[in-house]
């Protein structure tokens, strides 16, 4: 009976009243790394964790006072090597002789918390992959949906596609050749009766008229339509080619443009090139009488969210930022908006109405931005944001 206690596969070890240890068995030896010697007579927080020997003091020594035993407590011990050793431990209170001993016996867990700690973070693996795997449900549904609305906007937008491409062809030939002919034939009654000169030059008017404004919307058409190809462009040499084309055929007009550098941009050269012109001559041909036209041009890079429709995403890109301001006789800032739609002139007495809609459409193909500041005899700033590079997707027309 002696060996089976000494050898047990459980660790057994009784104190006495006052706490001194008074017998251990071989296996609470062998796990503490400690020999029988070494313990007997030492007082029981010489293998009591300091957690352990708390919660013997406030809990487990008063439970086996009031009750006389106690099951499946846990506890720590320390071995010689002061690691602690997790142990699920039986306790009973024997009286002898007037005397009680308190007699200990447990089974070390060291593997079994190892193993529960295991399950508890698979556990913790498996809730978070449960959660992840929602919110990637919840993201693939958004995601369907708005793969779904894409499709939709795509369809739609090959469709205008395809009336825009009608629309050219119908404004390339169909109606500007009654035009052409309009203006022959007025031509002709002239040189056969000059009586009808008067009469003459009223049709060819507003034939020449007609034929502006065929022009300008086979401009935006062809704008819509264009294959666009991207290349570095640099702003600051169209600005001085704009000024020198236009100086050379308006030789009424003075005026001249003040500017520093400005980045180089990944834009269409084309139509770039015509942004610029159409800016620079609204800023010339709409200048106070009899003073000379004053251009000013700042530039500076800024970063804007590339998502303009889209809520709650978020993609910062550098964008140059190019105010064009002019000292001109301005408008009343409330049309500001109106003044970007097709043939919607601001002043009767200049321009055809179609430049500013053109350069808003180049601007939309290079996903940017234009807007105007302006109050009437304080001059116009026309405020451009242009992505500093392209990205690729833009570059495919429906």
């Amino acid at each position: 009976m002696h060996d089976f206690y000494q050898n047990n596969p459980c660790v057994c070890f009784s104190s006495s009243s006052d706490g001194l240890i008074i017998e251990v068995n071989q296996t609470l030896c062998k796990f503490l790394g400690y020999s029988r010697e070494e313990l007997i007579g030492q007082k029981l927080e010489r293998i009591f964790s300091l957690a352990t020997r708390i919660f013997n003091q406030t809990h487990f020594y008063p439970l086996l006072q009031l009750k006389g035993h106690a099951e499946e407590i846990y506890i720590t011990l320390i071995n010689k090597e002061k690691e602690d050793v997790a142990v699920l431990i039986n306790a009973i209170r024997t009286d002898e002789a007037g005397e009680y001993q308190l007699h200990y016996a447990g089974i070390p867990i060291n593997e079994r918390k190892k193993y529960e700690d295991e399950i508890v973070a698979a556990k913790k693996a498996a809730e978070k992959a449960l959660r992840e795997n929602t919110e990637l449900k919840a993201a693939k549904n958004v995601l369907q949906k708005q793969s779904e609305l894409l499709d939709l906007q795509v369809s739609q937008a090959k469709l205008q596609n395809q009336e825009l491409k009608q629309i050219n062809h119908l404004l390339t030939h169909t109606l500007q050749e009654p035009v052409r002919k309009l203006m022959y034939y007025s031509n002709q009654l002239t040189e056969v009766d000059a009586n009808f000169e008067k009469e003459n030059y009223r049709i060819r008017k507003i034939t020449e008229d007609m034929h502006t404004k065929l022009k300008g919307l086979q401009q935006y058409v062809w704008l819509s339509d264009e294959e666009l190809t991207f290349e570095e462009v640099n702003i600051s040499h169209l600005i001085r080619a704009a000024e020198e084309k236009i100086k050379s055929e308006n030789t009424n007009l003075t005026f001249s443009i003040y500017l520093k550098e400005i980045p180089v941009v990944e834009a269409n050269q084309v139509q770039m090139q015509l942004l610029i012109l159409e800016i620079i001559y609204n800023a010339v041909q709409f200048s106070k009488p009899g003073s000379e036209a004053n251009v000013k041009i700042h530039a500076s890079v800024v970063s804007l969210n590339q998502f303009r429709y889209l809520t709650n995403n978020y993609k910062y890109t550098p964008f140059l930022k190019l105010h064009i301001q002019d000292e001109g006789i301005g408008f009343d800032d409330k049309y500001q908006l109106q003044a970007f739609e097709i043939f919607r002139k601001l002043h009767p007495s200049k321009g055809q109405g179609i430049g500013l809609s053109l350069c808003k459409k180049i601007i939309d193909n290079h996903g940017g931005t234009i807007s105007l500041e302006s109050q009437p005899d304080q001059g116009t700033s026309v405020i451009l944001y242009l992505p500093l590079k392209q990205e690729k997707v833009i570059n495919s027309h429906l």
